[in-house]
């Protein structure tokens, strides 16, 4: 197994996760006030440099995220070829959709810039915002998925401790169902499960990334 590999997936999920738990501190998804559009334009016109500052992370990520999970496949890629080939593609589909949603923050900004005081609520700006929150829900989905996979093969085949493997597992499977039910039933009922699997979650991919490196220098001696 070439070492760079691992050095690469190590700083690459290091840099994605702490990048990640910066750009969705920075997300509300929760701005949809159907009833008081007036708070949504004004929540939207004022919060302006975030959304641009998400669409700048976003573009971050996606290039960390390809050169980081590209590493990952070929590490495991002689043990579980088709496999990994599928998580490694759901991992590209979650990516390209996440720059899909951040072109739609564009337009959400377009559509508040161009309002005219007075002309009444706009249908083409609340649809817009459903689709970029759904959107990050649909993303965190397929992420939840792919990572399940990632967690189930490192584990099998014996590249990282058992207790870790299961933690990834757990972690992302709780993430996954809170966000589908969530989809499927709106509401906050089950909003701690996510919440607690997401703190797991983040943790797991910083010790994993931490691993990977410590990994690379005991390949080397």
């Amino acid at each position: 197994m070439n070492s760079n590999q691992y050095k690469i997936a190590g700083i690459g999920l290091l840099l994605f996760t702490i990048l990640s738990i910066a750009h969705f501190s920075l997300i509300d998804l929760n701005i949809l006030v159907e009833e008081e559009m007036e708070k949504v334009y004004g929540y939207v016109k004022g919060n302006e440099g975030v959304f641009r500052f998400g669409i700048v992370l976003d573009l971050i990520l996606f290039s960390i995220g390809i050169g980081t999970f590209t590493a990952i496949y070929l590490i495991l890629k002689p043990r579980f070829s088709f496999l990994a080939l599928f998580a490694f593609s759901l991992i590209l589909v979650e990516l390209a959709i996440t720059i899909g949603v951040e072109i739609t923050s564009f337009q959400i900004l377009e559509l508040v810039n161009s309002r005219i005081p007075g002309e009444g609520d706009s249908n083409d700006l609340l649809m817009q915002l459903k689709w970029r929150s759904n959107g990050y829900l649909i993303v965190t989905v397929l992420f939840s998925f792919a990572m399940i996979l990632i967690s189930w093969m490192l584990k099998r085949a014996s590249i990282i401790p058992l207790w870790m493997g299961w933690i990834g597992i757990v972690a992302f499977s709780g993430l996954g169902i809170a966000i589908v039910l969530n989809i499927i039933i709106p509401g906050n009922f089950l909003s701690w499960l996510g919440n607690v699997s997401s703190l797991i979650a983040m943790l797991f991919q910083l010790i994993l990334g931490g691993y990977f490196l410590m990994k690379k220098s005991n390949n080397e001696e």
